[in-house]
């Protein structure tokens, strides 16, 4: 099956792979170790499964020696204090200053109920799966060097993205044509975007829940378009149930599948049992983490808060109060463009506004193109396409509610990262594309891929040479 599907690749998507791959190993051997978003954390999680050999739990301190020590030596104490060496001109906020002195804590196990116990190993309310499959490669390494094993766990994380960038044309290419315009600027968005490359290049388990959530919708697209087989839905059962012991927000797979049986059931559905699969296979396979969850947290995803300051100016704020009244969205759209590691963005926010700008025009160009699409009475497409688009919009929202109730307890505004979008990057392409093309006077869509390409190319490039580089090197 992999060799039908390679030998049908057109030149540009090879390309787009190679680049990819290029990019990745650039973006993973010149971004200095522990730089990354909790990337101390993360890889502690793999050593700790490796040592222990057994689940840690949320409130022990997992912190390891060799990571304390490697940390001393890049500096990263006097970096969250806004004193590294690697920035002399940069300030940190509160968020990086804390987990700075939570990672440089003694290997004490905290007393339960303690202040401490509140601050130590947030990475551990994570799944197990990608820190399971990274303690098998980084195995042999487990006793030498840490830089090797560090090494080992990126191009890990790498390959996961390359498979993003594939099944990014795959899926797309089922909707369109496997040459059409929207499949290769999909692409070529994923394959080019500075961030995602950042952050799937580093230790870190988005890459897994990424991959994962891509390979998902491209069996959930190919269902819709050829049908619903016992093997496909056992496929996607499978995939679920990977993700959901990856990273809880996978549990939206659950309702999306639900909505393409309402929406597609001509199509998918020959026999209700076989759907019944999709769903109840997830279930069984990942309940067990969960009721581990219930019965160690009392919840089946535990909440995890770096500090505690004053909560009443959250207390009585609505949500819609919260999502405009604090700077939740500017933390979200600087997070998803360039806030690469611990780095402040080095970019004025007329930058990110212009960004914004092309976002929000875009959504306008896609929904008249769902209209246009729907007097065509191309209804396979539309429900396609507004299925798709249904994807992020309602990830940003769980992640606002989430962030919401998060303030409420903590008393600052936190869970706001961009990057977690990133499961949905192709459908983002996807998305910037149609509206585009449909508010451009060139109908063939090769103006439309030509200009995203080149704003993609031009956001590499400056992140490159004006972020990382200048601020780690220079």
């Amino acid at each position: 099956m992999l060799n039908n599907i390679f030998k049908r690749l057109p030149i540009i998507i090879w390309l787009l792979l190679a680049l990819f791959a290029v990019r990745a190993f650039t973006y993973a051997t010149f971004t200095p170790v522990w730089q990354g978003p909790d990337e101390p954390g993360h890889y502690e999680y793999v050593h700790f499964l490796q040592t222990e050999r057994r689940f840690p739990v949320l409130g022990e301190a997992t912190s390891c020696r060799k990571v304390r020590h490697s940390l001393n030596s890049f500096h990263f104490n006097e970096y969250t204090s806004g004193r590294n060496p690697y920035a002399g001109k940069s300030n940190l906020d509160t968020k990086e200053m804390t987990f700075g002195k939570i990672e440089h804590q003694d290997e004490k196990p905290a007393r339960k109920g303690s202040a401490k116990r509140l601050q130590r190993n947030q990475i551990v309310q994570h799944p197990p799966l990608y820190y399971l499959i990274g303690a098998l490669f980084t195995w042999p390494f487990k006793y030498g060097s840490l830089l090797n094993s560090i090494i080992i766990l990126r191009m890990l994380s790498a390959t996961f993205g390359i498979g993003v960038v594939l099944l990014t044309y795959l899926t797309i290419s089922l909707i369109f044509d496997k040459k059409s315009f929207a499949a290769y600027t999909a692409t070529a968005f994923v394959a080019l975007n500075p961030m995602f490359t950042h952050v799937t290049t580093l230790v870190n388990n988005d890459s897994l829940a990424n991959f994962l959530f891509a390979l998902f919708l491209y069996l959930l697209i190919k269902s819709v378009k050829i049908g619903l087989d016992g093997k496909r839905a056992l496929a996607i059962g499978i995939v679920v149930a990977a993700g959901l012991l990856t990273k809880f927000f996978f549990v939206l797979a659950l309702p999306l599948i639900i909505l393409a049986s309402v929406f597609f059931r001509r199509e998918m559905l020959g026999d209700y049992k076989i759907a019944f699969l999709n769903v109840s296979i997830p279930i069984i396979l990942a309940g067990f983490y969960y009721v581990r969850n219930v019965v160690l947290y009392g919840a089946i995803q535990p909440i995890y808060t770096f500090r505690h300051f004053d909560t009443s100016k959250f207390e009585q704020m609505s949500f819609v109060d919260y999502l405009t009244g604090t700077y939740f969205i500017k933390k979200l759209i600087i997070s998803f463009w360039s806030n690469f590691g611990w780095i402040l963005p080095r970019y004025p926010m007329f930058y990110y506004r212009i960004l914004t700008l092309f976002a929000l025009i875009s959504i306008v160009g896609l929904v008249a193109y769902l209209i246009k699409t729907g007097i065509k009475r191309d209804f396979v497409k539309l429900k396609l396409v507004a299925l798709l688009s249904f994807v992020p919009a309602s990830l940003m929202i769980a992640m606002a509610i989430n962030s919401y109730r998060l303030a409420k307890v903590s008393g600052v505004v936190e869970g706001v990262q961009g990057r977690y979008l990133f499961s949905t990057i192709g459908i983002i392409g996807m998305v910037l594309y149609l509206g585009i093309k449909q508010l451009l006077p060139f109908r063939k869509g090769y103006f439309a891929f030509v200009f995203i390409v080149s704003v993609m190319v031009f956001l590499d490039i400056s992140a490159i040479f004006y972020h990382i580089l200048p601020y780690f090197y220079f």
